[in-house]
């Protein structure tokens, strides 16, 4: 309700990179704290590159399309389209992982052995 009230239609702003840098101080600061307590592990221009790709795609493309289906939809049709559309994505996700790391193959100890 807030996004969708708390928005002026002229306005093509909708927050989402604000939120962005504020996600990205929250998540550097983590990362320097604990760094700093348990030493930084090397950091290299492909793990920098993963990391700032990851960071656009999921926090700032996913707020902006949230964003968006909340203006449409409204707060509660948002909600159950997107609570389906995650529960989704997560089985596929979650199975690909699974078939392709081999997870399903691995063998289970029993306390019978």
């Amino acid at each position: 309700m807030a996004i969708a009230r708390g928005r002026r239609p002229e306005v093509e702003d909708n927050g989402a990179f604000t939120s962005l840098l504020v996600t990205t101080a929250i998540a550097g600061g983590i990362w320097l704290a604990m760094g700093t307590a348990r030493g930084f592990a090397p950091v290299t221009t492909r793990a920098l590159l993963w990391f700032a790709g990851a960071g656009v795609l999921t926090a700032y493309v996913g707020r902006v399309a949230f964003y968006a289906t909340v203006e449409r939809l409204g707060a509660m049709r948002a909600a159950t389209k997107l609570t389906i559309i995650g529960i989704a994505i997560t089985a596929a996700s979650s199975t690909a992982v699974i078939n392709m790391t081999g997870i399903s193959n691995m063998k289970t100890s029993t306390s019978a052995e």
